[in-house]
């Protein structure tokens, strides 16, 4: 059986010398490969969000939706009682 996407998430792949474990690493790369190859203009980022969306998805999200402004939001549910709430923006912009 495989880990949960949680355990995925928050057992960063260190080792003792802090290098991330070559398997993480790769995957790392090649995200960051998929996603700087998306148009990714104001108002045209569907690419990125496509990315984002299917690799969320890949890692077990239990939820994955885009909204109707093109925001992507994942879901992780937790199995400890109480209320959590995350939020984040990224946003890279190039000068």
């Amino acid at each position: 059986m495989g880990r949960s996407v949680s355990e995925k998430l928050t057992k960063v792949s260190v080792k003792e010398d802090g290098k991330m474990e070559k398997e993480r690493e790769e995957q790392v790369i090649s995200l960051c490969q998929k996603l700087i190859q998306q148009k990714s203009y104001s108002g045209e980022e569907s690419g990125v969000v496509g990315v984002l969306s299917e690799n969320m998805k890949q890692m077990g999200f239990d939820e994955v939706t885009v909204d109707k402004y093109g925001n992507i939001i994942g879901c992780i549910k937790g199995n400890r009682p109480g209320k959590k709430f995350y939020l984040t923006d990224i946003s890279i912009r190039f000068r």
